[in-house]
C-alpha cells in the first residue's frame, strides 16, 4: 500500500519544547524526524490527537515558535523504549493558515510568535554534530547521585541540542565539585534516552547515555571526587 504521507520526512534530532495553546508551562522533547509540514516529537508526555500546541525550537541564538496540531500519539513504557518511541506526530498549522488566508497575521499567540517558511525550516535543521559535550555535576549531591546511578557502571547521561549518532565517539567534560574544575573523558554514544535523575537537571529531558571508552580508569578517576 502506498504511503499517504505527501512530504518527505528526514531523520534529524534536536531538542524542542512544547505547550498547549493558551497554557504557560512547557514540556520538553526531541525530534525523531522532520519535514516542511510537521515533525515527530519524542516525549514521555504525548498529548491526545487533535490538541493544538506551540512548538519552540532553539537553534544557536535563534528562538522560533510554531503552532501545530497533534495528529497521532503513543505513550510507551520506558521498558519498551528500545522497541518503540513514546511521542507524537504533529502538523504545523501556520503553513495551512498561510495557504488558506494569505500573508496577513493578527496578534494572537498562534500568529505573532511564528516565523515560517521552507527556507527557515531547512536552516533550523542544519545543526553541527558536536565533538565534545559538557555535564554540570559541580553540586556535591548531584555528583554523588550521578555516580551511584550511572558513573560507577561506566555510564553518563548528557543533553545535546545537536544530533548524535549511536556509536559516535565524543569527549565529555564533567564539571566536578572541586572548585568548578573539569574532567575530560572520551566516551561513545550508547543510546537515546530520557533523563530520569535529578542529578542531570530537568527530569524528562531528552538526551543520550554515553559509555566511557576507558571505563575502569574513568570510574577510578571520578571516584576520587566523592
Amino acid at each position: 500500500m502506498a504511503s499517504k504521507r505527501k512530504q518527505k520526512r528526514t531523520p534529524r534530532r534536536f531538542n524542542v519544547r512544547f505547550r498547549k495553546m493558551g497554557e504557560e508551562d512547557f514540556a520538553v522533547g526531541y525530534t525523531k524526524n522532520v519535514s516542511v509540514g510537521g515533525l515527530f516529537i519524542g516525549t514521555i508526555r504525548p498529548l491526545p490527537p487533535g490538541t493544538e500546541i506551540l512548538v519552540e525550537i532553539k537553534e544557536a541564538d535563534q528562538l522560533r515558535r510554531r503552532p501545530a496540531a497533534v495528529v497521532h500519539a503513543a505513550r510507551v513504557s520506558p521498558l519498551l523504549a528500545s522497541v518503540r518511541t513514546s511521542g507524537m506526530g504533529v502538523r504545523f498549522l501556520d503553513l495551512l493558515e498561510a495557504a488558506e488566508s494569505g500573508p496577513e497575521t493578527g496578534k494572537s499567540d498562534r500568529e505573532t510568535t511564528v516565523e515560517s517558511g521552507k527556507q527557515e525550516e531547512t536552516e533550523a535543521l542544519d545543526t553541527a554534530v558536536p565533538s565534545d559535550l559538557e555535564v554540570d555535576l559541580s553540586n556535591v549531591e548531584r555528583f554523588r547521585d550521578a555516580f551511584r546511578r550511572d558513573i560507577q557502571y561506566g555510564l553518563i547521561f548528557v543533553q545535546s541540542p545537536s544530533p548524535l549518532e549511536i556509536g559516535q565517539q565524543v569527549q565529555v567534560r564533567i564539571l566536578i565539585p572541586a572548585g568548578g574544575d573539569r574532567v575530560a573523558l572520551d566516551a561513545r554514544v550508547d543510546r537515546e534516552t530520557i533523563c530520569r535523575s535529578e542529578a542531570y537537571g530537568e527530569l524528562g529531558a531528552a538526551g543520550f547515555m554515553l559509555v566511557f571508552v576507558e571505563a575502569d580508569g574513568a570510574v577510578r578517576q571520578l571516584r576520587a571526587f566523592l
